[in-house]
């Protein structure tokens, strides 16, 4: 499991990009759907852009609902191969 976790800082509100060695490891190499899911199970539709590896399209709605800033850490686990657990630390 520890392979499928991803420790970051919190920033570029609009797009949310991911270590290409991970995306490369673990998700396609195309646009998918992907849901975000934080701690208390809120659940944000978002989209996976291979060519980026970054997430867009769900991304800036999640980030403002947890009022993300710069400073605080992420954790992304990749539970399922459409969906991140986020656990936010500030």
């Amino acid at each position: 499991m520890q392979d499928q976790l991803i420790v970051m800082a919190a920033n570029f509100p609009l797009h949310k990009g991911l270590p290409s060695s991970f995306c490369k490891d673990h998700l396609p190499p195309r646009e998918h759907k992907m849901v975000l899911e934080d701690e208390e199970g809120v659940e944000f539709d978002a989209v996976y852009i291979g060519n980026r590896t970054g997430l867009s399209g769900g991304w800036r709605g999640f980030s403002m609902h947890h009022d993300l800033e710069d400073g605080d850490s992420l954790v992304f686990e990749l539970a399922e191969p459409d969906r991140f657990k986020i656990y936010i630390f500030k």
